[in-house]
């Protein structure tokens, strides 16, 4: 996927919905002018923000783009050698030379290749969310994993509710304590006293066990590291990809990826 493209497709629509790329409005200010620095457009004319300049600059990344495709293709599969063609009466003069009782040489049966070693485990497989689909913040979470390629596992732990275990193992990932992990709204947080500072880990732990819905979500496992998700775009620091291109959630926001991952640790 070409970042440029994306980003030039992102700016064209916003010249669709009557955005004025030179002067646009606060909300769209910083996601506008950092595409326009992604592409080299910082500094650009009015006219150079106008709809047939933009499509032109499209239209030629568009272009590199395929001709890169297409390199790369050639590069993985190079076009078998050309096998050369006889004509019939070459072919009867190459017999009629040969002798009876002629030895014909063959050539040797092409050794056969060793089988290409198993790929490396992917660390893409290794994502897990625990995830809730009535949860806006987790479906867009959800929703931004998958905009970077990548099919995590998904545990809807009001359905599947990960054990005392678990659940201590996530919070220590996370280097929170449990409490950070409690959601309030819509719980029976309230109900069982759970805002008295003297429930002790375990016993918090004990109470999300019993009642699965006082685990806040989305809360994200990856390679990086182990995050609870509030805002959902926090995830992107989690994935082991590069920058991706602009997503919008359904709302109509558009996230920038700015490409800062978490480092693992030495």
């Amino acid at each position: 996927m070409n970042l440029k493209c994306e980003l030039l497709r992102f700016l064209l629509s916003c010249l669709e919905k009557g955005v004025n790329l030179s002067r646009p409005p606060e909300a769209y200010a910083a996601v506008i002018g950092q595409a326009l620095v992604a592409v080299g457009l910082a500094n650009a004319t009015p006219e150079q923000l106008e709809r047939p300049a933009l499509a032109a600059l499209l239209k030629a990344a568009e272009a590199a783009e395929a001709e890169e495709e297409a390199a790369e293709n050639a590069a993985k599969n190079p076009a078998p050698a050309p096998i050369p063609l006889f004509s019939k009466e070459r072919t009867n003069d190459r017999i009629g030379q040969l002798r009876p009782g002629t030895k014909v040489d063959t050539p040797p049966p092409a050794p056969k290749q060793p089988a290409d070693p198993p790929p490396p485990p992917d660390a893409m497989s290794e994502i897990t969310i625990y995830h809730t689909p009535a949860c806006g913040t987790s479906r867009n979470a959800l929703a931004l994993i998958r905009h970077a390629g990548i099919e995590p596992v998904v545990v809807e732990y009001l359905k599947t509710p990960p054990d005392k275990d678990t659940l201590r193992a996530l919070a220590a990932a996370t280097g929170q304590p449990v409490r950070a992990l409690l959601r309030e709204k819509g719980t029976p947080y309230a109900e069982l006293g759970l805002d008295d500072a003297s429930w002790s880990d375990e016993q918090l732990l004990d109470a999300i066990v019993q009642h699965p819905i006082l685990l806040n979500r989305p809360l994200v496992v990856t390679p990086l590291g182990t995050q609870l998700c509030r805002p959902s775009e926090a995830v992107l620091e989690l994935l082991p990809v590069g920058p991706l291109p602009p997503f919008t959630k359904p709302d109509g926001e558009v996230v920038v990826d700015s490409g800062v991952r978490r480092v693992l640790p030495d």
